[in-house]
């Protein structure tokens, strides 16, 4: 009986040798093809956009953008792949590319791999306007009716050749001043731009000497110059007609800008300006008690949405109101009123309107009277998720940009006691 256990035993331990022996030569022969398949796999859309490759090495490179996936070079010369990925479109879902960009510094090759957003930009034709160009995406722009998902694609774009150029790896392309100033404008002049970061103004002809360039907000609070004396300056002009200067490198010259060209610009500017101070401070009255006395204050040195702000003294205190004019849903311009306390904390919020065309929103959850109270005694480090409103991503941010465009403000005309 013993020895027939001890048989049994020896056969078991023969069957997993030869078990494991197989599964060692299965491995051996295997895991080459997986990994090359794994490898193939990764280097598709590599092909996809530099069809003509001999091969590809992947690089590792200091201070890339955070779009930026990974960095491949071609082992011919002729270039190099950037794989990119951006949650920075409407949905908020990951669009994700490709790019080919030469040594010389020019797109020869781009593809769309994932477009996640509800609505198409052209898919096959948008990504095609970008064949040819280099660093400065000169012959390129934004789709009208699709800014959000547009401008991140472009954006991830230009970080793909940051990633290039920062590491030393190609040369950046020459902007022209035209572009420079419409790049540069919403960036130095928040009271443009929506909360993507997209300029919203409308071109006009001024008739100022040395003007190459004239726009106003469509908010109707601010006016920007590009003025041409040699030198080439961007000037920008809030509801207040306070004003500053910057040079293409985005230097504030505003102290060693020309007074007397700067009136004459500040004299026009007045005149493309939105008249709202008087029914911004009829909102306001509302907000604070019946016996408050407003006064306006000068705007100076702030250019985001806020248009108007009043000072509210009162027997219970003083109160600083904000009418902010930040951009919604469409772009539409949103009329936000945010009273602070003489602390810098909020003592009231209101909107004309919290939803801009209300018939798109029926998914979105909201209760407008504890959504407002919501804000009541918050600072400047709030954290914005306060302003959230589900299914209303356009409003929520407005919201927000208001809120902190009002704290900014405050910090400028009450001196920042907060």
């Amino acid at each position: 009986m013993a020895n027939n256990k001890t048989i049994q035993a020896l056969l078991l331990v023969a069957v997993f040798v030869v078990m494991a022996a197989l599964v060692l030569v299965l491995n051996i022969f295997t895991a080459p093809l997986i990994e090359a398949n794994a490898q193939g796999a990764e280097l598709e859309p590599l092909y996809g956009v530099m069809p003509e490759a001999s091969g590809f090495e992947k690089l590792e490179l200091d201070g890339v953008p955070e779009t930026v996936s990974s960095v491949w070079k071609e082992n011919g010369g002729l270039g190099y792949v950037v794989r990119c990925a951006t949650n920075k479109g409407f949905t908020g879902d990951y669009i994700e590319l490709t790019v080919a960009i030469t040594v010389d510094g020019k797109i020869s090759g781009i593809s769309l791999d994932s477009y996640p957003e509800t609505k198409d930009f052209g898919q096959d034709t948008y990504p095609a306007t970008f064949m040819g160009q280099d660093s400065t995406l000169a012959g390129t722009s934004i789709v009208a009716g699709v800014t959000y998902s547009s401008s991140a694609f472009r954006n991830a774009v230009a970080d793909a050749f940051e990633a290039l150029i920062s590491n030393g790896l190609i040369k950046a392309g020459v902007k022209e001043p035209s572009q420079v100033i419409s790049e540069m404008l919403p960036v130095v002049f928040k009271t443009a731009a929506n909360p993507a970061g997209i300029a919203q103004i409308s071109e006009f002809s001024s008739a100022v000497a040395g003007v190459k360039g004239a726009w106003k907000t469509n908010n109707g609070i601010g006016v920007a110059y590009w003025y041409e004396n040699g030198d080439d300056y961007l000037v920008i002009f809030n509801s207040s007609l306070s004003y500053k200067v910057f040079d293409l490198e985005s230097n504030d010259v505003t102290s060693s800008f020309d007074a007397a060209v700067a009136e004459s610009l500040s004299s026009e500017a007045a005149g493309k300006m939105s008249k709202v101070a008087s029914k911004d401070k009829r909102k306001v009255a509302k907000l604070v008690s019946e016996d408050s006395v407003l006064e306006q204050i000068s705007v100076d040195g702030v250019f985001n949405s806020v248009a108007t702000v009043f000072r509210a003294d009162s027997a219970s205190g003083t109160y600083y109101c904000f009418t902010c004019r930040p951009y919604g849903f469409s772009n539409e311009t949103m009329v936000i009123y945010v009273v602070l306390d003489s602390n810098g904390l909020i003592y009231t919020f209101n909107a004309d309107e919290l939803i801009i065309e209300a018939e798109y929103f029926s998914a979105y959850t909201l209760e407008p009277t504890s959504y407002k109270a919501g804000f009541v005694g918050l600072g400047p480090s709030w954290s914005g998720d306060e302003a959230v409103i589900s299914g209303a991503t356009m409003t929520s941010q407005a919201v927000r940009c208001a809120i902190d465009d009002a704290f900014e403000a405050f910090g400028a005309v009450a001196g920042g006691n907060n």
